[in-house]
């Protein structure tokens, strides 16, 4: 058996003591990385919701529950439903002593204050985009309850003074150049009013559509990034309305025939060149590029168009399927559904009712039920741009 020297003892003890050091200095900047990987984990994704009260609060996108640290919740009409920018980062709402209130949905400050404008308001339109202080060039428009009918006011960030211009009709959708609506004149031929940014310091738009058959329905459908109308008529013909908001050339209106019943239906803009139609025949599109029709599945009473894809299900149901715009199936979930609204990457099911529930448009997570006292209403944009 060898015996070290007193040098090899003191050498080995020296190298002891550095591997200690080393694991130490491992495992504090272990210790340090790890704090700092917990610190920087994401922030879940937050809506602003309305809640019984009512009032608005910063909610978990995924769980509806409220965020830890989040803004406090804020008091607003009830009789008005907030309407959310396409950023969704500001929101606005009426307060019961007349005055329109702006939100910073991230901190929930007030941002801006419009006062005398709301006048007992059932509906605010949000029209406008965003500029690079976060406002909108033109924020609201106000529905309201006149003697000849619904009208609306709006209101103008620029110049506050001049949104007290009216006007009488149905609003049917919203392009960022403005309200889209549909006159209510019951003489032919049929016509549409563009009311908005673009428009209202002459007043409006007025666009006749006089091929359309008067006793036959009627669905407007716009493609928000595209800045295009789609009035789709159950007689078999579809007007495509483009060049909205160009100050150097008038709308063009096109018509394309396309094959369809002449029975009631609901439409909306699918993405990838569909409109997405539903109604007693199930669901379908027509493709725009083509003009064809494409039946995708029966027995669908009802549907939401989402930037993830078409949301379906039938009356009564116990499945929710998201078709993609070309038909074929994305996902399917066991779930009952008689209302739902979609927001960002999430579907809202059957808000405030004990089994309501929320799902995750890219993974098909379901999570629920949700508290039914908790959740009255989620404000959505107007303007959702589905490319």
């Amino acid at each position: 058996m060898s015996i070290k020297s007193a040098d090899e003892v003191r050498l080995t003890a020296r190298w002891c003591v550095r591997a200690l050091w080393v694991m130490a200095v491992c495992v504090a900047f272990g210790c340090l990385d790890a704090t700092h990987g917990e610190a920087a984990a994401p922030a879940p994704p937050r809506v602003v919701a309305v809640v019984d009260g009512p009032r608005l609060r910063l909610l978990d996108a995924r769980t509806l529950e409220p965020v830890r640290g989040g803004w406090t919740s804020r008091v607003i009409d009830y009789n008005t439903k907030p309407a959310l920018s396409p950023s969704r980062k500001r929101v606005v709402f009426a307060r019961r002593d007349g005055r329109l209130v702006v939100l910073d949905t991230r901190s929930g400050r007030v941002v801006r204050t419009y006062g005398g404008w709301a006048h007992g308001g059932e509906r605010l339109y949000w029209l406008g985009g965003e500029g690079t202080g976060g406002d909108a060039e033109v924020l609201v428009a106000e529905f309201v309850a006149g003697p000849r009918g619904p009208e609306y006011n709006i209101i103008d960030r620029r110049d506050p003074g001049s949104g007290d211009s009216v006007f009488a009709g149905f609003a049917t959708t919203a392009l960022r150049e403005g309200l889209v609506i549909e006159s209510y004149e019951d003489r032919p031929p049929k016509r549409l009013v563009i009311y908005g940014p673009e428009y209202h310091q002459g007043g409006d738009t007025k666009i006749a559509l006089p091929p359309m058959r008067p006793s036959a329905p009627l669905r407007v459908v716009s493609d928000v990034a595209r800045s295009r109308l789609f009035a789709i008529s159950s007689a078999g013909l579809v007007a495509e309305i483009d060049r909205i908001g160009d100050p150097r050339r008038r709308e063009r209106v096109r018509y394309h025939p396309v094959e369809l019943n002449g029975r009631n239906f609901d439409a909306a803009w699918a993405g990838a060149g569909k409109l997405a139609l539903w109604g007693p025949d199930g669901l379908g599109t027509i493709d725009t590029r083509t003009w064809k029709t494409h039946h995708i599945a029966s027995g669908v009473g009802n549907a939401v168009a989402t930037p993830f894809g078409i949301a379906a299900w039938g009356d009564p149901a116990g499945e929710l399927t998201v078709y993609r715009p070309d038909g074929s199936t994305r996902l399917r979930m066991q779930v009952e559904v008689r209302s739902a609204q979609a927001v960002g990457g999430y579907l809202y099911v059957n808000l405030g009712e004990p089994n309501g529930h929320s799902v995750d448009l890219r993974t098909g997570k379901v999570v629920g039920p949700l508290r039914p006292d908790a959740v009255l209403w989620i404000p959505q944009p107007d303007l959702v741009a589905i490319p």
